[in-house]
């Protein structure tokens, strides 16, 4: 009878934690109006200054100064193509590794300010132009 009530249990317990499968954490936009305030938005002038002062290109980039690591973008066509990758980098999303990420203690370093992250957003949403 016991052996049936604890098979009972557990049956029971499996209804309620059964594997579901992870997903993406969606990313975050932010408030509606911020594009309105900060557009337009140039990948040369905002882009371009926020990966290269947040080292993103040292290992990003299969120049002879990259590392080379994937996803690689060091230009207008591979920063697009990786653009949805990045904003959830960037946002810390727990799916993916935080970046910007450093290499000599292999650690995620402290997320970037929220108004470079609405920037790289803004600019995904205007059609990632390349201007």
């Amino acid at each position: 009878m016991r052996i049936l009530i604890f098979l009972l249990f557990l049956a029971f317990c499996s209804l309620f934690l059964q594997c579901t499968k992870d997903k993406a954490a969606p990313i975050i936009p932010p408030s509606f109006d911020i594009c309105d305030s900060i557009n337009p938005i140039s990948f040369t002038v905002n882009i371009v200054p926020i990966l290269t002062e947040n080292n993103c290109f040292h290992c990003h980039s299969p120049s002879p100064s990259g590392l080379g690591i994937p996803p690689n973008f060091f230009d207008h066509p591979s920063v697009v193509s990786n653009q949805d990758l990045i904003l959830r980098t960037i946002q810390h999303d727990p799916s993916v590794r935080a970046m910007p990420y450093d290499t000599t203690t292999f650690t995620s370093i402290s997320k970037l300010d929220q108004s470079l992250i609405d920037e790289f957003y803004c600019w995904v949403q205007s059609g990632s132009p390349d201007n």
